[in-house]
């Protein structure tokens, strides 16, 4: 869409989303208004990012977009809302987030690092919610292994480095 077209067109879809909110036609609560910003931010990064050959904006619209699922999901009840789950999915949506950046661009192998890293931070916070494992064995185990997280890194630092050489 062309950018002198975009804000007229934006307050239109508002104000009709409004209207008819106002006369009880469409309900919009809170959590509906999250999944459409999101939605619309997500889908606004991703055609620019489809459209751009460096693939700028790939990961801020997959985010927003895989936010807007999270959103939906807790709304109609198949995600629990606690703390617990909630960080676990923004750091799931933001690790796969980074996965899909880096499949659409091939651009920096930093990206399934942070992917990865982003991921395996968010699932204790599932593991100890659902109770496969107590909370004090998974803070035992992260204190014991929490220099992983910087050995991964630094492979993936490297990893970046010899691609980047290599091409």
């Amino acid at each position: 869409m062309n950018k002198s077209y975009f804000f007229p067109v934006a307050l239109i879809v508002i104000g009709t989303l409004l209207l008819l909110n106002q006369f009880d036609l469409l309900y919009l609560s809170r959590p509906y208004l999250f999944i459409i910003a999101f939605t619309v931010i997500g889908l606004i990064l991703m055609r620019k990012a489809l459209i751009s050959p460096t693939r700028k904006g790939m990961l801020g619209g997959s985010f927003f977009l895989l936010m807007a699922v999270i959103v939906l999901l807790l709304d109609i009840g198949y995600i629990p809302f606690y703390d617990e789950v909630i960080v676990a999915s923004i750091l799931i949506a933001l690790g796969t987030a980074n996965l899909v950046y880096y499949l659409f661009s091939r651009k920096s192998f930093t990206n399934v690092t942070f992917g990865l890293i982003f991921i395996a931070a968010g699932m204790p916070f599932l593991i100890v919610y659902f109770g496969s494992v107590s909370y004090w064995e998974m803070a035992d185990a992260f204190s014991k292994y929490w220099p992983v997280l910087l050995i991964t890194a630094g492979l993936g630092f490297l990893a970046d480095g010899m691609f980047r050489k290599a091409k």
